[in-house]
């Protein structure tokens, strides 16, 4: 009874996005309604519908998908502790994925590049515990460049905040 009331309250907010699709505080209700139904596929559905949803701002949009990649990465962590290498290399390919989409619709999110280099880290501990050279390799190579490209969005906004208190 209680998922059936989560799943009209969720319906209902639904139709509130619709008329106000960039209003955050129904967005956070949405998807924390979902979590508590249990639904997770059905939460990481929704919030790749919204980052898809060009009408929605920019920055609504790639949070949405890093919202996503850190769910990935959070239970791509977890089957890696547990020995599960297959499945949280997919999981963390996955998160890198979105995490890239989310570059490329924001390129100046500080948050996306850092949780991206966190992500990339995880991949190279993977291949390294499943004994895989070429990919570690492959890994490392990406993220040294994940590197640069995070200190480098870091600099210009440190110079762009010390030019705003001029």
């Amino acid at each position: 009874a209680n998922a059936a009331r989560r799943r009209t309250v969720v319906s209902i907010y639904e139709e509130l996005l619709a008329a106000d699709p960039a209003n955050e505080e129904y967005a956070q209700a949405v998807a924390s309604l979902y979590r508590k139904i249990g639904d997770d596929p059905g939460r990481d559905a929704w919030l790749i519908r919204r980052a898809r949803n060009t009408d929605l701002p920019a920055e609504i949009r790639s949070n949405a998908l890093r919202t996503t990649a850190e769910e990935a990465l959070a239970e791509a962590a977890r089957d890696n502790e547990a020995g599960r290498r297959e499945a949280a290399a997919t999981l963390a390919a996955r998160a890198r994925q979105r995490l890239d989409e989310a570059i490329a619709i924001s390129p100046g999110s500080l948050a996306c590049h850092a949780l991206r280099l966190h992500g990339v880290e995880l991949e190279v501990a993977i291949a390294r515990a499943r004994r895989d050279a070429p990919r570690r390799t492959e890994l490392e190579a990406l993220l040294s460049r994940a590197r640069r490209t995070a200190d480098a969005v870091e600099r210009a906004q440190r110079t762009s905040e010390r030019t705003d208190e001029y």
